[in-house]
């Protein structure tokens, strides 16, 4: 799943193909991991830091299917495409370069936030313009409170959790992710000057990587987890600043839009739940912000347990707002 924002193009870079950050588009700043999480069959997936919400309210959805397409889109009034279904293409092989830059990255503290880059000419002209790369390790919130404490900080995208929940689930944890200094922001930018700090600690240097830990106050997006007594990761809901959302289809699934109340969605649906069960995404231009939930535990949710998930949320944040 892919947030549109240049942001993606970073924090644990190595969960991305290169193919996929040649996909990102730019934009408001979020998180990455945020979420290009590369698929893995469930058997094997069980995200650590990753990349992607919930509930509220207790009135029934109002859901409009439309006719199911090879990929659906959702476009805005501009004819822009700002929900979308892509071809997921597994990833069968790590670069050299990649397998190299994985074995130099720093190691981030609870909450820290390291920019670096490697030294060697090879690797920086393998990384192209965006030299600067990012590790974070988010802190996992597990009380509730203490997350909208945060949240509310660090501003945030707006996910408030509700009393709803299906039999058997429960609140696991959240993660906060910031925002970071952007390639692509000109002369003189925040970005701008970091490299050029990065570039002149390098010099000289016997080291293998620049770093330099930054101090952030502002979120570009936040996961949340939800548990079942017999697994951790059932359900994952992510949302981010951004200017739209990609979601990866593997070969067999099936996606089409759906209306939840007024809000646009798209469902895609794995029929053989090997990669997934269901996942639904939507984007709200009124906050540039795009939401996505996943069910990935062994027993699927129905798909109305989704949507009732899916429209509590979106009333919860328009009642916050």
């Amino acid at each position: 799943m892919d947030i549109f924002t240049n942001e993606n193009q970073s924090i644990r870079r190595h969960s991305v193909t290169d193919e996929e950050l040649k996909q990102i588009s730019v934009a408001p700043r979020v998180i990455d991991q945020i979420t290009n999480s590369t698929m893995k069959k469930k058997s094997n997936h069980r995200w650590k830091t990753v990349s992607l919400f919930l509930l509220f309210c207790v009135c029934i959805a109002s859901v409009t299917t439309y006719a199911a397409e090879e990929f659906a889109k959702i476009y805005n009034k501009k004819g822009k495409v700002i929900v979308d279904t892509i071809p997921w293409k597994e990833r069968k092989y790590y670069s050299k370069e990649s397998k190299r830059i994985e074995q130099l990255k720093p190691e981030a503290k609870p909450g820290e936030l390291i920019a670096y880059f490697p030294i060697e000419a090879d690797l920086q002209a393998y990384l192209g313009p965006n030299k600067i790369l990012y590790e974070y390790k988010p802190i996992q919130y597990y009380d509730i409170n203490e997350y909208y404490k945060k949240a509310k900080s660090t501003s945030a995208p707006s996910v408030i959790l509700s009393s709803y929940l299906p039999k058997g689930y429960s609140f696991y944890y959240a993660e906060i992710w910031p925002k970071y200094p952007l390639a692509g922001d000109g002369e003189g930018s925040e970005y701008d000057k970091l490299l050029q700090r990065l570039s002149l600690k390098a010099k000289g240097s016997k080291e293998k990587i620049s770093a330099e830990t930054l101090h952030w106050s502002k979120s570009s997006g936040v996961h949340l987890y939800f548990s079942t007594k017999e697994e951790p990761y059932s359900l994952t809901v992510l949302a981010s600043y951004a200017i739209g959302i990609n979601v990866s289809q593997p070969a067999g699934a099936i996606s089409r839009k759906i209306k939840i109340g007024s809000q646009e969605a798209v469902i895609v649906q794995d029929p053989s739940n090997t990669y997934f069960n269901t996942k639904i995404a939507w984007y709200d231009e009124s906050t540039s912000t795009a939401y996505f939930m996943e069910d990935s535990a062994s027993e699927a949710l129905s798909e109305e347990e989704m949507v009732k998930m899916a429209d509590r949320l979106i009333h919860a944040i328009s009642k916050k707002e």
